[in-house]
């Protein structure tokens, strides 16, 4: 019997605590009760909405209609699987978080909308550098391309400089420093990517330019491309120190037979009509315009500053407006 006990004992003290742990239990479970039973009870109970957002959210437990929230809400967050639209979410939104809709209520891209204001109102504003980065106004992208970037003899370097066409002083302008005095042949320039736009609404394309320094090319080809590979270029000249508007009827890039969607614009240097072949030039508010009256005949305005305009197959005419 004797040596039983040590484990009766141990078997006791452990039931004694059990108990404990029940009696605390009990009584804690009893306050609660109390707590609930004194506290004062609400006649209107949180939507089921709500608490969901609360519940799925990270932010602090407060209710959603306190305050409004942090940001803005994308449609991601309320718009289901089948009624997004094929554009980005986020294009979805307006700058104050609302869900940008067509006339007849549907979601569409604010880019979507952008295009058909623009459309309507007869320009398009296709780069204007403001931002001094990348990317462009129809979110593409753009840069300096080499011929040849081994040689070191020949090269275009694309930067942004303070100098605004506009005279917005918080603007920006593209700033393209050249070199196609090399030895080898040498071309170079500015790439920027479309975005496959629509320019059927347009039947200009518009560039203020200007040069930088006291050596700058007065001749610049402008390209224009499509998906299918085609391309057109004409040659711009008459480019002073002074910002000036280049304006090119679209009709002259002969080689585009689908203008409605246009995937690049090119600017070239070459070792044969840039002259000097070393220097650099501005570049702003790129963009496609729709001008009703057309261009003003050579005749009509012999004494009018603009630009003259040329390629292989048409004499010069100057169409540039006059101011």
């Amino acid at each position: 019997m004797k040596k039983y006990l040590p484990a009766f004992f141990a078997l006791f003290f452990i039931s004694s605590l059990a108990g404990a742990d029940e009696l605390t239990d009990s009584m804690e479970a009893a306050l609660a009760q109390q707590s609930e039973s004194s506290a004062p009870q609400s006649d209107v109970s949180e939507p089921a909405a709500v608490t969901e957002s609360i519940v799925a959210s990270d932010a602090p437990m407060e209710p959603a209609f306190d305050a409004p929230p942090s940001e803005p809400v994308k449609a991601r967050d309320v718009l289901p699987e089948e009624a997004r639209p094929e554009t980005s979410l986020d294009e979805a939104v307006d700058e104050q978080g609302e869900l940008v809709l067509d006339e007849e209520g549907n979601v569409v891209s604010a880019k979507s909308l952008l295009l058909d204001e623009a459309a309507k109102a007869g320009k398009l504003m296709l780069a204007d550098f403001d931002a001094g980065d990348k990317p462009n106004n129809l979110g593409g992208d753009f840069g300096g391309w080499d011929k040849d970037p081994t040689d070191d003899t020949q090269g275009c370097r694309a930067t942004f400089a303070s100098d605004d066409s506009t005279g917005n002083i918080e603007g920006f302008a593209l700033r393209l420093d050249y070199d196609v005095d090399s030895p080898s042949p040498a071309y170079n320039g500015f790439w920027m990517k479309l975005e496959n736009v629509n320019a059927l609404p347009y039947d200009t394309l518009s560039i203020d330019v200007r040069g930088a320094s006291h050596k700058f090319t007065k001749r610049l080809k402008v390209e224009l491309k499509t998906p299918d590979s085609r391309s057109s270029s004409f040659f711009v000249s008459g480019i002073t120190d002074q910002w000036q508007t280049i304006q090119i009827p679209l009709k002259r890039f002969k080689g585009i037979k689908d203008w409605s969607v246009l995937s690049e614009m090119i600017l070239v240097f070459d070792d044969v009509n840039t002259a000097p072949k070393k220097g650099t030039l501005l570049v702003d508010q790129i963009r496609f315009e729709r001008i009703e009256n057309g261009m003003p005949q050579k005749d009509q305005a012999k004494d009018a500053t603009g630009y003259y305009l040329s390629d292989d197959k048409a004499p010069d005419e100057l169409i540039n407006r006059p101011s």
